[in-house]
């Protein structure tokens, strides 16, 4: 796990600027499809590093700090782009402060995760909060199934936005500093709600938050269509994110008690 996680992010702070020097479409479309797939090697593997590192009756709170930290991300970095854009450093600006972010994220981890080996707590049935939820024998099994439903359905909307959202920005006036906001303003409803979410998973359960923050993304993409004004834009986005800070701890405190060790 420490390998995948650190040749993952290493591979990211290589493969981010190469749009700046590979132009044109296909480059950069080829580009982007290799950080993703470094993205794919870190991400995965960080996650099962939490499930060694936590015992299961702190999970639910630990995921939640993992999605506040990934959304501090997007909150802050899209902030910095946009602005820096904006203030004269073009469009390169962002490729460059991104590699720089990246190479410092993998000499912390370099120098946090190969310090000591990370603590492997197995479940003990006399102290899971819920014995009865326990990790099945199988994978493929009615929990782990039912998250990937709920995480398809959310997330589809997401992947939407991600082709749409600059582009309908646009067209309602907005300009490059207000978009990089937006972003931030969706990162910073699920940095807020999240490490509540995850502590809530561990002692009530996940489901209501999981039905909570699925109708909230429901109901802003219903807000989104009636927007006409930039600017109010933003609270929705604030609204969607508090939906998916609720939503991602509660949906990962389901795989791990669905997932066998």
């Amino acid at each position: 796990k420490r390998i995948l996680m650190l040749a993952g992010i290493v591979a990211t702070a290589v493969v981010v600027p190469l749009p700046l020097v590979l132009t044109g479409a296909p480059a950069f479309l080829l580009a982007r499809g290799l950080a993703g797939l470094a993205t794919a090697a870190y991400d995965p593997a960080a996650r099962a590093y939490i499930l060694d590192a936590t015992a299961p009756e702190e999970r639910g709170a630990a995921f939640g700090l993992y999605s506040s930290a990934q959304m501090a991300g997007l909150l802050l970095g899209p902030a910095f782009g946009g602005i820096g854009a904006a203030l004269g450093g073009g469009y390169v600006f962002p490729f460059v402060f991104c590699t720089l972010a990246v190479a410092g994220a993998a000499l912390l981890l370099a120098l946090t995760v190969f310090r000591r080996p990370a603590p492997l707590h197995v479940p003990d049935p006399a102290t899971t909060p819920n014995p009865t939820a326990a990790a099945p024998a199988s994978l493929w099994n009615r929990l782990l199934v039912a998250a990937l439903v709920v995480n398809v359905g959310s997330y589809f909307a997401v992947g939407t936005y991600d082709v749409i959202w600059s582009l309908w920005m646009t067209a309602l006036g907005a300009d490059i500093g207000l978009i990089g906001l937006t972003f931030a303003a969706f990162g910073l409803g699920v940095v807020i709600v999240s490490p509540f979410a995850g502590r809530w998973s561990d002692r009530h359960g996940p489901v209501p938050l999981i039905v909570l923050g699925s109708l909230g993304a429901a109901l802003a993409g219903i807000l989104y269509a009636a927007v006409r004004d930039p600017v109010l834009v933003i609270p929705v986005v604030i609204f969607e994110g508090v939906s998916f800070g609720l939503l991602g701890p509660a949906l990962y405190t389901v795989v791990a008690r669905g997932t066998p060790a």
